[in-house]
């Protein structure tokens, strides 16, 4: 569980440096912004969250779910602020999109991949509390 999460967080922490150096070059520089923080964050926490999940007395299953969890979750944030950035989709992040639209299918993918990582980090990070507590 620890190397994958290790890769993904450090994918994601280039990511987020690389988008902050083409924040100029997106449609909603904004929201461009939010994807360079986000990224940079995520991948800080998908660093840090192998470290805390050491703690936790995880099975092999709880493992499983923890990791695919936090990876899916943390990373369509990104992947969604990404897009809502390139395509100027702001139904989803309506205070950094102001003022921005795009095709109600690339709304909707954003609004998508916003509530499903969000459900999925949530989801994740209660397991390793549950884990934590009953460790």
């Amino acid at each position: 569980m620890d190397r994958p999460l290790l890769i993904l967080g450090t994918v994601l922490f280039l990511g987020g440096l690389l988008v902050g150096a083409a924040v100029g070059a997106f449609r909603n520089r904004r929201m461009a912004l939010s994807a360079h923080l986000v990224g940079v964050q995520h991948g800080m926490v998908l660093w840090i969250l192998p470290v805390v999940a050491g703690y936790a007395d995880l099975s092999a299953v709880q493992q499983y779910w923890f990791g695919g969890l936090a990876a899916y979750g943390l990373g369509a944030i990104w992947f969604a602020m990404l897009l809502a950035a390139v395509w100027g989709a702001s139904r989803a992040l309506p205070m950094a999109g102001a003022g921005y639209t795009a095709a109600p299918a690339q709304e909707l993918t954003v609004q998508a991949l916003i509530l499903t990582g969000a459900a999925a980090t949530i989801g994740a990070i209660g397991l390793l509390l549950y884990c934590l507590l009953n460790a």
